[in-house]
């Protein structure tokens, strides 16, 4: 069966999104396996009570050991990394990130000593890499690993080195515009179908970067226009996204007015369909209750909501097959 694996940062409204997800599978099938790169060193106590809850709805899930972006991208000490020491005596399964060639011999020599209490093994590929012989050592002599590859990386070329991998789809789908105002005038558009055919291919799992994109921003601004980006599966089986905005402004201000007017039009395009999922409802007693949360809570509601449908996609494909 295809599994979905996200990749969130470790910002305070991800890591709530991954709860309230736990709290929405406890009795559920659930095919979501969560790929969390901590960016944020305040948010450790966060991350662990987040990783209880998805142990807790027996949901998988792995934490970066080595964060590439936010607070931990700077550390250079050889065999200390914070988030590790952080998580310590948690019940954590850890995965890696590999950026270059040069740096796989460190990185999976530091990786090593984070897996003696992991059950499973993930490796995050940002880009294809050269030959490296401890790269195929440590995937011949891993169990349970999880390779996730951009589409330019070939899946053949790593499993080859053990044929048990797991081989995942890893797609950044999210196509972000350089102002919010440049979504007015978008209408839907597919956001993928990758989950459809990924086993065909080769892959065991898909992967992307939610509703938000793998670009990293440190911090928010006053939007002109607030857009809410929406994912639904359609007829066919595929996802697709709308953006709903507050229509065309240039002055900034009224954020909460905006949202109202955006989340509105999102609501009225919910059909019954989605009664069941927690996100919309949230949607539907937000704009009932002409109350603004915050743009990290629209953005977290977003992401929970594309999870959820991710998931549905999963199991309505298993059931045509």
């Amino acid at each position: 069966m295809i599994k979905y694996y996200p990749v969130l940062r470790g910002k305070q409204y991800e890591l709530i999104a991954l709860r309230e997800l736990a709290g929405f599978f406890q009795s559920s099938p659930c095919s979501i396996h969560p790929v969390i790169e901590p960016v944020r060193s305040r948010t450790s106590s966060r991350l662990r009570t987040t990783s209880i809850a998805l142990n807790q709805s027996g949901i998988d899930h792995s934490i970066i050991f080595n964060p590439h972006v936010g607070d931990f991208q700077d550390d250079t000490q050889i065999g200390k990394y914070p988030v590790v020491e952080q998580l310590a005596e948690s019940e954590i399964n850890f995965g890696a990130i590999l950026s270059s060639t040069e740096a796989i011999p460190r990185t999976l020599s530091d990786y090593r000593t984070c897996l003696e209490s992991s059950e499973s093994t993930l490796l995050l590929f940002e880009r294809e890499l050269g030959n490296s012989r401890e790269l195929e050592t440590f995937i011949e002599d891993s169990n349970n690993v999880a390779l996730l590859l951009p589409p330019a990386v070939s899946a053949g070329r790593y499993r080859r080195f053990n044929r048990t991998a797991t081989a995942v789809l890893l797609n950044d789908n999210f196509r972000p515009r350089s102002r919010n105002l440049d979504y007015v005038t978008d209408g839907p558009e597919l956001f993928t179908s990758s989950h459809l055919y990924a086993e065909l291919d080769g892959y065991e799992g898909v992967a992307d970067y939610l509703t938000v994109g793998e670009g990293f921003n440190e911090g928010g601004f006053l939007p002109r226009v607030v857009a809410i980006h929406w994912t639904y599966l359609n007829d066919n089986g595929e996802v697709w996204i709308r953006h709903f905005t507050s229509g065309e402004s240039s002055r900034a201000g009224d954020v909460p007015g905006k949202f109202l007017i955006a989340a509105s039009k999102l609501v009225e395009s919910l059909s019954d369909v989605d009664n069941n999922n927690p996100a919309a409802r949230a949607m539907r007693d937000l704009v009932a209750s002409s109350r603004f949360p915050g743009l990290g809570t629209v953005k977290k509601i977003s992401m929970l909501n594309h999870m959820i449908v991710m998931n549905s996609a999963i199991a309505q494909a298993e059931q045509a097959d």
